[in-house]
C-alpha cells in the first residue's frame, strides 16, 4: 500500500506532529523552466523527483493531460491532487487515515496496481499543486510540456492553502520578500518539504528561497486575491489569442511589490514568430505604431499598473499559425509566461460589428482571404475647378468624410452597398444518439448579413437594446441606386483595385436636380401635366486604389488584413458642364467575416 505523510499542521500557531514512523519525503527540485525553441508557444518544466513523497507545482496546460502520457513507464505507486474543500483545514495530513480520508485530496494509482480502480483524480492541471510517490531508490525525471494559462491563485481564507509560485529559478525571491505585499500572507506560517522527509517550517522567510516548480502549505490569514508581487493581466484568461475581430490587445502588468522596479519584457525565439507592434501615443495624443522590441525593460513604480498594447501584423505572417510566448520579470524574482497564438488567413469566427454581442459564436468563413463586410472612411481633400474644365483636383478648404460599404463574396466579388443589417440565426438540435431524452447542437447559430429588408423578420436580433433583440443597421448617404447592392469590378486586398459607375437617373428621388416644388426642376411640363425631363442625368464613377503602405507610413495592427487603405478618386458628370474630379483617402475597415449576403 502507499505510505502516508509524516506530519500534520494546525493554523493558529498550534503544534505539529510527526508520526513515530519516519516516511522520505523529499522536495522537487525544478532542473529547468524554459520556453522551447521549437514548440513556440509551449514550455516545459523539468521535474527531478527523489524516491518517497515530492511536492511539486504545474505551470502549464501540459498536452497531454493524462496521468498515464506523462507518467507513463515510471515507478509512480500514487499521485495526489489538492482541491480545496470550501472551508477551513484544520489539519493537511493525518498519518494515522492517510491522503484517501482527508477531505480536499483525490488520488491517481497507475495500473497494475490494485487501487488503481480507486483513482479519482485522471489529469493534471496548470497552476495546481501535487504531491507524487515515487518507488524505488533511484531518482527519475520527468518533463511536462504545455501552454502557460494565465490563471490565478485561489486561496481558502483563515487556512492552509498548498501553492506553488512562479518565480524566476535564476534570481529566486525569498518567502518574505514575495509575501511582504500581502496582508493576509505576511508573518504568517510556510510549510516546506526537508530532505529528511518533513513538513518543516520556514523560521527565516526572508533568507530561505522560493524554488520554481515546488509546493508550499503557505497560510492564509482572512481572504486574498494576492498572486505576487508582480501580476499580468490578459483581456482573456488563456494568454492573447488574436481572433478575427482582434488585431490589438491589452496587456496590464501591476506591480504590487513594495518598490519601484524595472518590468522586462521578452519575446521568446519561436519558429512560427508572430508579427509584433506596439501602440503608443505622440503628446498631441497622435496614435504610433512600432515593431515591439524583441527584450526592453519598463518603469514600473510600486502601486501602479503598466499597460502596453500588444498588436500584429497579419499580412506579414508565415505561416498558417503562429505562436510564441512573452516571458515578463520584474527583476525581483517573479516571472509569468503569456502564451499569443494567431491565425494566418481569413478567421474562422467574428463577432458582429456591434455592442452586446452574442460573443464566441461561430460564423463561416469565406474562401477568400478579404471576404466579408468592409466599412470605408472617405476623407476627401481634393476637388477641380469645374468652371475652368480642370481636371486635377485642388486642395478644399476643409476636408470632408464619406462612409462607403463594401461586401467581399467567397468568390471574391466585391458589392457596393446602401445599408447592410446584421441578424442572428438560431441553431438547431437532434436527440443526442446515446442518450435521446437530452439534446445537441445539430447546427450551430450563426450571423447573417441583410440588404433585403423584407428578409429580417425570419431572423432575430444580433444583439440586445433594453433586453430585446435588434439587428445592427449599417448605412450610408454618400450614393444612390435602385438594386440591394451593385457589383464592382476589380478585387479588394492590399494592392486591389475596385471601379464602379453609378447613373442618378433624371427621376432619381435623390437626383440634386430635382424638386417636387420648382416648376423648372419638377421634370413636369408647363402645365404640370405631362412628363417632360427636366433634371440632369448625374454620372459617378468611382475608383478606389489600394495599397499595401500606410499613408501615415506606420501601419496600425491588422493593416493588409482586417484594416485596408489608399486612394479614393471620383469623377463626377452631370452637375456641371464640365466633369468634377474629386480626390482622397480611404480606410477600410473589415468587421464581420460573413462572406455571404441575404442567406
Amino acid at each position: 500500500m502507499y505510505r502516508s505523510p509524516s506530519s500534520r499542521l494546525h493554523p493558529g500557531g498550534r503544534r505539529s506532529r510527526v508520526s513515530p514512523t519516519p516516511v522520505l519525503w523529499t522536495a522537487v527540485f525544478l532542473l529547468a523552466t524554459a520556453a522551447t525553441g521549437q514548440d513556440g508557444g509551449v514550455r516545459t518544466q523539468t521535474f527531478e523527483l527523489q524516491p518517497g513523497w515530492n511536492s511539486i507545482f504545474v505551470e502549464v496546460l501540459p498536452e497531454p493531460a493524462d496521468l498515464d502520457a506523462v507518467f507513463h513507464g515510471l515507478p509512480i505507486e500514487s499521485i495526489w491532487g489538492w482541491f480545496p474543500p470550501s472551508g477551513a483545514i484544520d489539519f493537511l495530513d493525518d498519518p494515522s487515515t492517510g491522503l484517501e480520508k482527508v477531505e480536499g485530496w483525490r488520488g491517481w494509482f497507475p495500473r497494475p496496481r490494485p487501487e488503481a480502480l480507486l483513482s479519482n483524480l485522471f489529469g493534471i492541471e496548470v497552476n495546481r499543486a501535487y504531491l507524487v510517490e515515487l518507488g524505488g531508490s533511484v531518482p527519475v525525471t520527468v518533463t511536462v510540456t504545455g501552454r502557460p494559462v494565465n490563471l490565478d491563485l485561489e486561496w481558502v481564507p483563515d487556512s492552509f492553502n498548498l501553492v506553488g509560485f512562479q518565480v524566476d529559478p535564476d534570481q529566486p525571491p525569498s518567502f518574505g520578500a514575495l509575501l511582504a505585499p500581502s496582508a493576509a500572507h505576511a508573518g504568517q506560517p510556510i510549510y516546506r518539504l526537508d530532505p529528511g522527509g518533513l513538513w518543516q517550517v520556514v523560521n527565516s522567510p526572508f533568507s530561505a528561497p522560493v524554488r520554481s516548480g515546488e509546493a508550499y502549505w503557505v497560510y492564509t490569514r482572512g481572504g486574498s486575491r494576492y498572486q505576487g508581487p508582480m501580476e499580468v493581466v490578459t483581456e482573456a484568461f488563456d494568454g492573447l489569442e488574436f481572433s478575427a475581430a482582434l488585431d490589438s490587445q491589452r496587456l496590464r502588468i501591476h506591480n504590487r511589490g513594495l518598490v519601484d522596479t524595472q518590468m522586462r519584457l521578452r519575446v521568446l525565439p519561436s519558429p512560427t514568430p508572430i508579427p509584433w507592434l506596439e501602440r503608443s501615443f505622440t503628446d498631441t495624443g497622435a496614435t504610433l505604431f512600432d515593431d515591439l522590441p524583441a527584450d526592453s525593460s519598463r518603469q514600473a513604480d510600486s502601486g501602479q499598473s503598466l499597460f502596453v498594447q500588444l498588436g500584429v501584423r497579419r499580412n506579414e505572417l508565415a505561416h498558417d499559425r503562429s505562436e510564441q510566448l512573452l516571458e515578463i520579470t520584474d527583476g525581483l524574482g517573479s516571472r509569468r509566461f503569456v502564451f499569443a497564438g494567431i491565425t494566418r488567413g481569413h478567421p474562422e469566427a467574428q463577432l458582429p460589428f456591434g455592442s452586446g454581442s452574442r460573443a464566441g459564436s461561430p460564423e463561416k468563413a469565406g474562401a477568400d482571404p478579404y471576404a466579408g463586410l468592409w466599412i470605408g472612411e472617405v476623407m476627401v481633400h481634393g476637388v477641380s475647378a469645374a468652371q475652368t474644365a480642370g481636371t486635377t483636383p485642388l486642395p478644399v478648404g476643409e476636408a470632408f468624410r464619406l462612409r462607403i460599404l463594401v461586401h467581399v463574396d467567397d468568390g471574391g466579388q466585391a458589392r457596393l452597398l446602401k445599408e447592410v443589417t446584421q441578424m442572428w440565426e438560431e441553431g438547431t438540435t437532434r436527440p443526442d444518439p446515446a442518450d435521446p431524452t437530452l439534446q445537441v447542437v445539430d447546427q450551430p447559430g450563426r450571423y447573417v448579413l441583410l440588404t433585403d429588408p423584407s428578409l429580417i423578420p425570419g431572423y432575430t436580433g444580433a444583439t440586445l437594446r433594453d433586453g430585446v433583440p435588434v439587428g445592427l443597421r449599417l448605412s450610408t448617404v454618400a450614393y444612390d441606386f435602385p438594386e440591394l447592392h451593385r457589383p464592382m469590378t476589380g478585387t479588394l486586398g492590399p494592392s486591389g483595385q475596385l471601379e464602379i459607375t453609378l447613373v442618378l437617373g433624371a427621376e432619381a428621388p435623390t437626383n440634386p436636380y430635382k424638386h417636387r416644388f420648382h416648376p423648372d426642376h419638377d421634370n413636369l411640363d408647363a402645365e404640370f401635366l405631362n412628363p417632360e425631363i427636366e433634371a440632369f442625368e448625374v454620372t459617378r464613377t468611382i475608383t478606389l486604389q489600394l495599397s499595401p503602405d500606410h499613408p501615415a507610413g506606420r501601419p496600425p495592427a491588422g493593416w493588409g488584413s482586417s484594416q485596408l487603405g489608399g486612394t479614393y478618386r471620383e469623377v463626377v458628370e452631370g452637375v456641371h458642364r464640365n466633369p468634377v474630379h474629386v480626390e482622397g483617402l480611404v480606410l477600410f475597415s473589415r468587421v464581420a467575416a460573413t462572406a455571404q449576403l441575404n442567406g
